[in-house]
């Protein structure tokens, strides 16, 4: 295998965005969609769907295409391929929310890092004027788009959680900040006898509690910050702790070591980084954590400070066979 310069190697990395913006503008153009629905198109049967300058349009597909994200046929029409069928927003794992997600907000968001950087204050504070979870909180077109792209990282990960740790044992089962539901409805569907909790806040809870799938789980707003008012034996984080700094990671495992019973479990799942030079995605998602939400991806040991401020002890930690490991808690 021939192995990149230095020199190619970083052209490529700086060059990068560019190819991320041309994801996102096929994303917003809804171009996948279109040639899925409609059969093969030309630049010119897609300009005029998407109100878009033709030659203009061509170019970006022809990018895309050398990258193997659409191709031009003989006839010089665009088809999809197993890349491009990544950007129709309409399949289970789609990235297009994740591309228009990464394209406009956090790309914004991202020419902030160097303040972000200098300064220790959220890149995407600085960029939107708003904290990432107030921000949605006012924008619901933002929000839905947040939702759709957490779910894209999600679908996978809950199959690696169940196949990973046995939930039946637990009576009931609490999940902290879990959205809108669909990790607890996993465990729910696979476990019959269990029953579900969904704490988050009130807006979310609202919006959670259309979904008519939810028979077996009991919603309740709140704010982790202040108190969790619900009674479970298992209390699960799935992507909640790397959200906040130090201090308010405390405070969260604090409020739910307040009601957590004898025997029961505090549920983390995070990405657990290793120690060194040691190459791990979550290394690139701790940068992102800085820039988007103020949030860390952390080591073992910095698990194990936070736990132990917060009153609980790590009992074990679990692969789940990608990204994220469980780490079970309990009270010290």
């Amino acid at each position: 295998m021939e192995l990149k310069s230095p020199e190619v190697w970083m052209r490529e990395k700086v060059y990068g965005y560019w190819l991320s913006q041309a994801l996102y503008c096929a994303a917003q153009l809804n171009l996948a969609d279109i040639i899925f629905r409609d059969g093969p198109q030309t630049t010119s049967d897609l300009a005029k769907k998407t109100s878009t300058h033709e030659r203009s349009l061509y170019r970006l597909m022809r990018y895309l295409a050398s990258e193997e994200v659409f191709a031009e046929d003989e006839n010089g029409s665009f088809i999809l391929t197993p890349r491009a069928n990544q950007l129709r927003s309409d399949i289970p794992g789609s990235q297009y929310a994740m591309a228009v997600m990464s394209g406009s907000e956090h790309y914004l968001a991202s020419s902030h890092m160097i303040d972000n950087v200098r300064t220790g204050k959220c890149a995407y504070e600085i960029a939107h004027g708003a904290p990432i979870f107030d921000y949605l909180k006012n924008h619901p077109a933002s929000a839905r788009i947040f939702d759709k792209a957490m779910e894209s990282i999600h679908g996978s990960e809950s199959r690696q959680i169940l196949d990973s740790y046995d939930f039946s044992s637990f009576k009931t089962v609490a999940d902290i900040g879990g959205g809108n539901g669909s990790m607890l409805l996993a465990i729910l569907n696979k476990h019959p006898l269990v029953q579900g909790i969904l704490f988050d806040l009130p807006h979310v809870a609202a919006a959670s509690s259309e979904n008519r799938s939810m028979d077996r789980c009991r919603i309740v707003s709140g704010d982790f910050f202040e108190e969790v008012t619900v009674h479970a034996d298992a209390y699960l984080l799935r992507h909640i702790i790397h959200d906040w700094d130090d201090e308010k990671s405390v405070l969260i495992l604090g409020n739910i070591r307040k009601m957590l019973p004898d025997q029961g479990k505090v549920l983390m799942i995070e990405a657990v980084l290793p120690e060194g030079n040691t190459p791990h995605p979550g290394k690139m998602f701790d940068w992102i954590m800085m820039g988007i939400p103020g949030g860390i991806e952390r080591t073992l040991v910095e698990y194990k400070s936070l736990f132990t401020k917060s009153g609980l002890h790590i009992q074990r930690v679990i692969p789940t066979g990608g990204l994220n490991s469980i780490i079970e808690a309990v009270s010290v």
